[in-house]
């Protein structure tokens, strides 16, 4: 589960939005909503490592499973249910 998590828009892509969490072993997990090119997106994490000084960084498509689960939880929230 999530410890920690905030919504924030791109400030040089508004189109964009992301999602922060907070998750065990000090990491943190972006999600990233809207269109941003492949060559953007390393831009911003290369720049994003010499910032804040980051070990390491991954980037991954959503998957099919990220998809459904995310669709599920919006439909649960719309119902009311849990």
């Amino acid at each position: 589960n999530n410890n920690n998590s905030n919504n924030t828009n791109h400030p040089t892509h508004p189109q964009t939005h992301t999602t922060k969490y907070i998750i065990p072993q000090g990491l943190v997990q972006y999600e990233i909503f809207g269109r941003l090119r492949w060559s953007e997106l390393f831009t911003l994490l290369e720049q994003a490592k010499q910032d804040f000084g980051l070990e390491d960084y991954s980037i991954s498509q959503t998957t099919l499973e990220q998809v459904f689960l995310n669709f599920a939880n919006e439909q649960k929230a719309m119902d009311g249910t849990h």
